[in-house]
């Protein structure tokens, strides 16, 4: 549920310093006013688009460019980490989709 579980994975994975993108669409509450709240309670921790403009992103990527992609991990909006908190890289890599 929006308001429920997904919130409460987003905040945890913003304060582990992750860019969190929720697909607003590909979510659902017991309410459209739940659903609301959810996405309202989310706003600072991650980006919030429709399952469109992710596969807008998705296609855009280069991938005559490289064999793989790196993305980064970039540290949510509001998140600020603590001296001394564990700065560990947290990029990912994408093969490309030719071999999945």
């Amino acid at each position: 549920l929006t308001d429920q579980c997904v919130e409460s994975a987003v905040r945890d994975a913003a304060d582990l310093g992750f860019f969190v993108t929720v697909v607003d669409d590909a979510c659902a509450a017991n309410s459209a006013d739940c659903h609301e709240k959810g996405l309202h309670g989310m706003k600072g921790f991650c980006r919030i688009l429709e399952t469109e403009q992710v596969l807008q992103e998705i296609s855009s990527y280069d991938e005559a460019n490289s064999e793989e992609q790196i993305i980064p991990s970039l540290p949510a909006a509001g998140h600020v980490k603590q001296p001394g908190a564990d700065n560990t890289d947290h990029s990912i890599t994408i093969p490309k989709p030719s071999q999945y």
